[in-house]
């Protein structure tokens, strides 16, 4: 067996042997046969032949329908002369030698020969075109990909004034009013024409520039031209930016600029240098659309009369539909509101919105002013229309917007979810939400102290967070502090030490910050804690309002400051000595440090007191029983009740 094999083995490497030669001279064969098949002769009348069995396999009919037409305009149209026939066939075989696989692109190249010969201004740049085509043909660094995207760049910027076109959206100009410019790099030259970028649903422009297209790397250097804010409905006249020099890549579908000379006839009396972007968007709504952008270069601004009686400081950026006024790292934008020529609302934010007839911010401070006096909020959703003059302030879901409003005429905190006031009117009030069934609100004494709400406030913890506050603006000398750093004293988290500062805002004992973390104790904190140690006097004068539809729970007079208070049933006085005061119409007008007038009925121990007016003197905590209609003196009769308290009888 042994013997038998060693010439099987050679039998069989003969055979193997035999298939490589024969391998190896078939793939000669067909390489020589295609290297045959893939060249131009050279002869101009043979070119379209030539193209033809090119291009053949797996043609597509409207391919082949473009053959024959480029038969024709070879061979019958007669609009080529034989040089330039030549130098068509010569590029051709340039191209063809760069070529590993796909060949499609001859069939843009025909196209763009046929576009240039057969329309009337391409044709005067066909030969500027053709010497820089064959520059970059010849270029070794330039590969068969770089050269088929150069030769559709070009078909469709002549055809469909196209530059660009990725998936999804496309660059365009409106006009083909190009020239090329091929003395370095190849360029194609536009002069006074819109840029736009497009997709589906949404268009930029920039109007009336000029520009220089470079095809090879889908680069635009443009200069002047005009941005508008159309998108957002602005009339072009009124909102836009003129460019200086300015570049795109136009294989994104946004740019920027800087040096741009921003317009807006609504509020800035001369243009304003800044910096500009712009995207396209997939889909939007115009009172949305947060593009153009536009971004002053100067930090501040002082506007007089941006709405008659209203100015403005700060700063600014105008993003889509919206202006948005900014404030800096130190001091806030601030609407100024004037009444008779004098400051009357000032209203602080980060950011302030403004649209057209519209200014609004989701959180500021307000203070309107009266003389020594103001009423202050630490952070409100502020609204004003200049269509009816009004200012709109409203509580959100937001805890620290929550916080009572502290007006120091009257010496109360109040908590409403709604002040408005027309700013040519002398009446400020307070109420519901719009549409708002039901209105509540709370008027509260400054000196007013509950034992157990306060005693409740410490809930788990081994230290009242009102002293643990107040210890810490000793230790710190301040009122000022940060939450961050006060979460450290108090050894809990951040987070948790947040959310209760935001709960001890609301009810007025400090002022809070949450954007930036900064805390601020009032005289509302270090009043509670001596009226618990009995260290100082303090009031029970805390009386709910409650009223339907649009009848509001307060009115405030401008000219006289009186405060009239609807849906108030009763008022508890003195609790130890059983004062309440019952108004008619459930009506009380609330004057300077918490004097108020009213009718209606006085409860005072076994004595009940009927009259049209009377007043209470806060100062002597006392009240004046001015007309006295009538005098009801109880008794207390032998039967209790549910409280164990017996029962008066008249």
């Amino acid at each position: 067996m042994t013997g038998n094999s060693f010439p099987s083995y050679r039998k069989f490497f003969a055979i193997i042997f035999s298939f490589i030669v024969i391998s190896i001279l078939a793939i000669k064969v067909i390489v020589a046969y295609s290297d045959s098949e893939d060249k131009f002769s050279g002869d101009i009348n043979k070119y379209p032949t030539e193209l033809n069995d090119l291009l053949k396999q797996d043609i597509t009919k409207e391919n082949e329908l473009l053959i024959k037409d480029f038969t024709k305009f070879w061979t019958v149209d007669s609009v080529l002369s034989d040089d330039q026939k030549t130098r068509i066939v010569t590029t051709s075989s340039m191209m063809l030698s760069k070529t590993i696989s796909s060949k499609n692109y001859f069939f843009d190249y025909i196209k763009l020969i046929m576009f240039f010969w057969r329309d009337e201004y391409a044709k005067k740049n066909y030969d500027t075109w053709e010497k820089g085509f064959e520059a970059i043909i010849n270029d070794p660094n330039k590969s068969i990909n770089t050269i088929s995207s150069f030769i559709n760049t070009s078909l469709n910027t002549i055809s469909k004034n196209i530059l660009n076109e990725r998936g999804g959206y496309f660059w365009k100009v409106n006009k083909p009013n190009y020239r090329f410019d091929i003395t370095g790099e190849f360029i194609i030259r536009f002069d006074s024409i819109n840029l736009i970028c497009s997709n589906i649903k949404d268009s930029m422009f920039i109007k009336s520039t000029i520009g220089a297209f470079y095809p090879l790397s889908n680069r635009w250097v443009g200069k002047g031209g005009k941005i508008t804010w159309s998108r957002s409905g602005y009339p072009e006249d009124v909102i836009f930016a003129k460019l200086q020099k300015y570049r795109i890549n136009l294989n994104e579908n946004n740019y920027q600029a800087d040096s741009v000379y921003f317009t807006n006839k609504d509020y800035f009396s001369k243009p304003t240098l800044g910096h500009i972007t712009d995207w396209l968007i997939k889909d939007y709504k115009k009172e949305s659309i947060p593009y153009p952008e536009f971004q002053s270069y100067d930090q501040w601004f002082q506007i007089k009369n941006f709405f008659k009686n209203i100015d403005y400081e700060g700063g600014f950026t105008m993003r889509g539909s919206k202006l948005i006024g900014t404030g800096g790292r130190s001091k806030l934008a601030t609407i100024i509101i004037r009444k008779n020529d004098k400051e009357f609302l000032r209203v602080e934010g980060n950011i302030l919105i403004f649209q057209r007839q519209i200014i609004n911010s989701e959180k500021a401070k307000i203070r309107f002013k009266f003389d020594n006096d103001s009423i202050f909020h630490a952070g409100l959703n502020f609204n004003y229309n200049d269509q009816n003059k009004t200012v709109v302030l409203t509580s959100t879901d937001k805890l620290l917007t929550q916080s009572p409003y502290n007006s120091s005429y009257h010496k109360l905190s109040i908590s409403s979810s709604q002040l408005s006031w027309k700013i040519t009117d002398d009446k400020i009030f307070f109420g519901g939400s719009v549409g708002s069934s039901l209105n509540r609100a709370t008027f509260e004494s400054q000196n007013f102290f509950n034992e157990e709400k306060f005693d409740a406030m410490m809930g788990a913890d081994e230290k009242h967070p009102l002293l643990a506050l107040a210890n810490y603006a000793k230790k710190m000398r301040s009122k000022f502090f940060l939450a961050e750093d006060f979460a450290g004293y108090i050894r809990k988290s951040v987070e948790q030490v947040r959310i209760e500062l935001m709960k001890i805002a609301m009810q007025g004992y400090i002022f809070y910050d949450f954007g930036t973390d900064e805390i601020q104790i009032t005289t509302k904190l270090y009043d509670a804690i001596k009226a618990r140690g009995q260290a100082i006097d303090y009031d029970v004068i805390n009386f709910n309002s409650q009223t339907q539809g649009n009848t509001p729970n307060a009115e405030l007079d401008l000219k006289t400051m009186d405060l009239i208070v609807n849906g108030i049933e009763r008022i508890a006085v003195s609790d130890s000595q059983n004062v309440k005061i019952f108004p008619s119409n459930h009506q009380v007008v609330m004057q300077k440090n918490r004097n108020f007038a009213f009718g209606g009925a006085v409860r005072s121990g076994l004595f009940l007191f009927q009259g049209k007016m009377f007043h209470f003197d806060y100062g002597n905590f006392k009240i004046s029983l001015d007309e006295v209609i009538s005098l009801n003196i109880d008794y207390k009769t032998t039967k209790f009740d549910m409280n164990g308290m017996r029962v008066l009888s008249t």
